[in-house]
């Protein structure tokens, strides 16, 4: 039995004893919304204390908590199992909340929901208005891990840890549909990756989360959400997926192209969908496209970097160099760094020649990087680059970067050696998901994400999976597009490749290979 205090309230709950802590409490409501490192030990949110006598720290606990806190009995709940009878408390911050349902306005007749593994977005209009309105929210699932596999990890459990996630995501739904009016009458698309899918349908993942890897549910269809007894049913599209890591989210992406960005002069083309999960499309023909996907993990939402998170208000997105070194290009007083922001402050970096192309903090002869010496200071696991007196940039930090551009590298690669392309051939690069709206082609190319003869070929286009979910409910033949693309996608399976890892670890270099 896990007993758990939170506040004044203190409950006992079932206890598995193959789920850590973090992932006992989430299936019983905690962390819903909180986003976690999935028991990795790096991001240190999951802090619980001990009522009982804790177990003896690990060295992820030593470099992450004070000897105070070790002393108090603070440990991290993702790093340890429970035992007979254990009992902890929690902040109350991270205790069962329900979810806000205001967060959509009065009315809405139209609705898209793009499900990210971090974010959810959405975009509605009221019956009779005359513009669009939209919004996001943090998926509740981000508290079962940061990644899809680690939700699947976490899924396979138990069934009743599935069925959490399932029903934290039927809740945003209705959370976004609870002040319609007459949800009989809204028309609803959902997409997302096929694990989001799959997990908000309630649909079995054992296809999905063991190789060979087989996608059992192929979209294209009309699905009832489940009521519970406040809420009403409602009726959802879901748009068609392309294999077992492309989803609906890339199928409504690909037809916004096709709809308002490509004409038969564009091809061939690439859709770069960067995320948690990275998607990628070659587009080579209207009737011929290959597709491919690579875990990417969440560092482009900005989670799980020292000062990461998601773009908002007073989140910078960029940085530039002033009189007095490097500052965000807003120039305001930040509260955090996003996903696209580190990408700026890296390819910064290393354009004054602090950070080498293997991802190491140097010394440099750049006139402007003087400025910048007293930034810098030793920390427990190396060089940390500091502003305004705080841990900014790690060499982890650095290091999670390498890994979104050595999968950047290894799938862009794969799809034109299984295409035929040279990169000189490719007429348009499209970058979409997360970097989408804030990033600048200098950075992805001088981070070595895409090759530089494409700086002036590639064309931000934002939130292309919500977009095409919009389509589906305003353009006329957007319905018939998406449908026929499917029969002229074929799937190319990157971890099948020969010599994968080989090939991913020497991309792990800010420079294009």
């Amino acid at each position: 039995m896990l007993n758990v205090t939170t506040g004044h309230t203190t409950v006992s709950l079932p206890a598995h004893s193959r789920a850590s802590l973090v992932q006992n409490l989430f299936a019983a409501g905690f962390y819903h919304g909180h986003p976690l490192c999935a028991g990795v030990g790096t991001c240190g949110r999951c802090r619980i204390r001990y009522l009982t006598d804790p177990p003896t720290p690990d060295s992820r606990e030593q470099e992450i908590l004070s000897p105070t806190q070790i002393d108090q009995a603070w440990r991290l709940g993702c790093r340890h199992y429970p035992r007979t009878d254990v009992s902890i408390e929690v902040p109350d911050a991270v205790g069962p909340r329900p979810l806000d349902r205001s967060v959509a306005p009065d009315g809405l007749a139209l609705l898209a929901v793009d499900v990210g593994t971090t974010a959810v977005k959405w975009q509605g209009m009221a019956s009779g208005g005359d513009a669009p309105v939209s919004g996001r929210l943090l998926n509740p699932q981000v508290g079962a891990g940061a990644d899809v596999m680690a939700r699947m990890a976490f899924a396979q459990i138990d069934p009743a840890f599935a069925h959490a996630l399932h029903r934290s995501l039927v809740d945003v739904i209705h959370a976004l549909t609870a002040s319609s009016q007459d949800v009989s009458s809204l028309r609803l698309v959902v997409t997302g990756n096929s694990v989001m899918i799959h997990s908000f349908l309630g649909l079995p993942m054992q296809g999905l989360a063991t190789s060979p890897y087989v996608l059992d549910y192929l979209g294209n269809t009309t699905e009832a959400i489940p009521a519970s007894d406040s809420e009403a049913e409602v009726q959802a599209y879901i748009p068609p997926l392309f294999a077992p890591f492309v989803g609906a989210d890339i199928a409504c992406g690909l037809c916004h192209l096709i709809l308002h960005h490509v004409d038969p002069d564009t091809f061939p083309f690439l859709l770069a969908d960067f995320g948690t999960n990275g998607e990628f499309v070659l587009a080579l023909a209207p009737d011929r496209y290959l597709v491919t996907s690579v875990a990417m993990g969440p560092a482009l939402e900005g989670v799980g970097l020292t000062r990461g998170t998601m773009a908002g208000p007073r989140v910078c997105t960029g940085f530039t160099m002033g009189p007095d070194g490097v500052v965000p290009i807003s120039g305001q007083v930040v509260n955090g760094v996003s996903g696209t922001g580190y990408l700026s402050l890296v390819s910064l970096l290393k354009r004054l020649g602090v950070l080498d192309v293997s991802g190491r903090f140097v010394r440099s002869s750049h006139p402007m990087a003087r400025t910048l010496e007293g930034l810098f200071v030793n920390g427990p696991s190396g060089t940390v680059f500091t502003m305004n007196k705080r841990p900014v940039l790690t060499g982890r930090d650095v290091e999670e970067i390498l890994k979104l551009k050595a999968s950047c590298n290894y799938a862009i690669e794969a799809l034109l050696d299984q295409g035929g392309v040279s990169q000189g051939e490719l007429r348009r690069v499209f970058v979409a998901g997360s970097l989408g709206t804030h990033v600048r082609p200098l950075e992805l190319v001088d981070l070595g994400f895409v090759p530089r003869v494409w700086e002036k070929k590639i064309v931000m286009v934002g939130n292309t999976a919500l977009g095409g979910a919009w389509d589906l409910l305003t353009t006329s033949h957007a319905r018939e597009t998406i449908e026929g693309l499917s029969t002229h996608v074929r799937n190319v399976d990157l971890p099948g490749q020969q010599d994968f890892t080989a090939r991913y670890v020497s991309r792990m270099r800010f420079e294009y290979c």
